[in-house]
């Protein structure tokens, strides 16, 4: 209800507080395979954390909206798949002291990054498929995002469930 609004409002605000000063040196077009330095995009969500309730899960779900080329969305199962589980702990810890913390954002976004970069022709070719029906650009971090969701996520609720076909009488 309205609480649960309002303390949206300010997580936002507060991460627009934090982070926008820093978000000016990361272009809007920036590009995580790209990027060869991550420190900046590390402080930047390291800073985002800082806001109260916010975790590297919830401020790149916010900041990738704003760098949709550059941000991966760091929920708990693009972590789990990206990183050890000591730095899956960490991420999912707001006790963690900002050195681990970064340590541990660097590892997954490196990762990340990489797999990105490797993976690079299919989802290029994949971001082509929607434009040629005149839908609306999905970048290739968001598809590789919901790839990685489609086959790991635990519930398996986004993999296709294939049924055996009743006899025919």
């Amino acid at each position: 209800g309205g609480a649960s609004v309002a303390k949206l409002r300010r997580l936002h605000g507060e991460l627009a507080r934090r982070c926008n000063p820093m978000l000016g040196s990361l272009p809007v077009e920036s590009d995580l395979t790209e990027l060869d330095d991550l420190g900046p995009l590390t402080d930047l969500i390291l800073e985002g954390t800082y806001a109260p309730g916010a975790l590297a899960s919830v401020v790149t779900k916010i900041l990738h909206r704003k760098r949709r080329h550059l941000i991966p969305v760091l929920d708990s199962v693009m972590v789990e798949q990206y990183c050890s589980p000591r730095e899956a702990a960490v991420l999912g810890d707001s006790y963690a002291s900002a050195q681990t913390y970064r340590s541990s954002l660097l590892s997954v976004l490196g990762a990340v990054r990489a797999d990105v970069r490797q993976a690079m022709d299919d989802l290029i070719a994949l971001a082509a498929e929607p434009q040629m029906h005149s839908w609306p650009l999905i970048e290739k971090l968001r598809i590789h995002d919901i790839l990685v969701w489609t086959e790991l996520e635990p519930q398996g609720y986004y993999r296709t469930k294939i049924s055996p076909s009743s006899p025919t009488q």
